[in-house]
């Protein structure tokens, strides 16, 4: 069983693909829930779809 890592802040980050994925792994071992375009599979959409995501 895989035990997933409590996050230690509330907000919610959603980095499109011009944010480093340095960055992300980075914050994400820091404790924040983070999540890019590119894992939701929704690198091709445009800003409107992107923040309508989020």
């Amino acid at each position: 069983m895989i035990e997933q890592k409590e996050t230690v802040h509330s907000v919610k980050l959603y980095f499109d693909e011009d944010v480093s994925s340095v960055l992300a792994a980075r914050l994400r071992k820091a404790g924040w829930d983070v999540l890019t375009t590119h894992q939701a599979r929704r690198c091709s959409d445009d800003d409107l779809n992107q923040l309508l995501y989020a």
